[in-house]
């Protein structure tokens, strides 16, 4: 629950800052400090804004090296500008201090699934029978997928712009996995209405399945309780969602690769299962 907060008021913090800063220069003119709250908040709404409107990245490198030097180097732009005006008050270093510490806590805490060590992901093991809902509601389980080798992806919702980006990445590669005989499924416990929507816009035939209050997940032991943004529950999602979950089979239904990310931003590139489909090959 804490997470689910957190990541909701952070970006809204950082939209009302930036809008303060651009608001300041407008009226006072230039000046250091509202200068460096300009620039350490804006990082901060490109990266979440731009990652919501576009849904064009899959994947961020782990650190954000970029992002996290401008909002540091604003955040430096604002002790100058206390220092050259008032000098600093315990008070307002603590408000000014929101953004460079909610990005570290973002960075480190919040982005981080911790040690996801899975004794039933383990490559070699069968994939356990899942039973889930098709596009038709109809139960659909898990062992029909054998006779062919399987990627099966466990994603948040279509309110996750990487998960959308990442969908969209293995749609494009279809081709090249239906040329390998591969059936690909991709899981998540959204709404049925979302993954209809979502299914629509693409041509290839991938095999949309609804996870009911999160059963799959939590048997395989990848769902995060409450780590559903908060407010989000109002457009009808679960606050229970699955970590982001990579998971290949063979055509007898044994897992022979899983991605279990600890952090939600760092995904495979569709290179690296194409490399162990094509393992399965040889």
């Amino acid at each position: 629950m804490l997470k689910s907060f957190f990541i909701s008021s952070y970006i809204l913090v950082a939209h009302l800052i930036l809008i303060m800063s651009i608001h300041q220069l407008l009226t006072a003119g230039f000046n250091w400090y509202a200068f460096g709250l300009f620039i350490s908040s804006a990082p901060v709404v490109l990266l979440f804004d731009g990652l919501m409107l576009t849904k064009s990245k899959a994947r961020t490198d782990k650190s954000l090296s970029f992002f996290t030097l401008m909002i540091f180097i604003g955040f430096g732009f604002i002790l100058f500008g206390n220092w050259v005006n008032d000098g600093f008050k315990a008070i307002n270093l603590i408000l000014e201090s929101t953004v460079p510490i909610g990005w570290l806590l973002y960075l480190y805490w919040y982005s981080s699934f911790g040690n996801r060590r899975n004794s039933i992901l383990k490559v070699g093991n069968k994939l356990p029978n899942l039973s889930l809902v098709d596009l038709s509601q109809n139960n659909f389980e898990t062992n029909q997928l054998t006779g062919a080798p399987s990627i099966l992806l466990f994603y948040r919702g279509n309110w996750c712009p990487l998960c959308m980006a990442q969908i969209k990445e293995i749609a494009a590669d279809y081709q090249q996995l239906a040329d390998r005989g591969v059936q690909v499924v991709m899981v998540s416990p959204q709404p049925q209405h979302y993954t209809q929507k979502l299914a629509k816009r693409f041509k290839a035939p991938l095999i949309f399945l609804q996870d009911l209050d999160n059963k799959a997940a939590k048997y395989l032991g990848i769902c995060v309780e409450n780590g559903l943004p908060l407010g989000m529950q109002m457009l009808g999602y679960d606050s229970d969602v699955p970590m982001p979950t990579l998971i290949i089979t063979d055509a007898n239904g044994n897992i022979v690769f899983t991605d279990l990310t600890n952090n939600y931003r760092v995904r495979p590139e569709p290179a690296t299962f194409l490399r162990v489909l094509d393992q399965l090959r040889t």
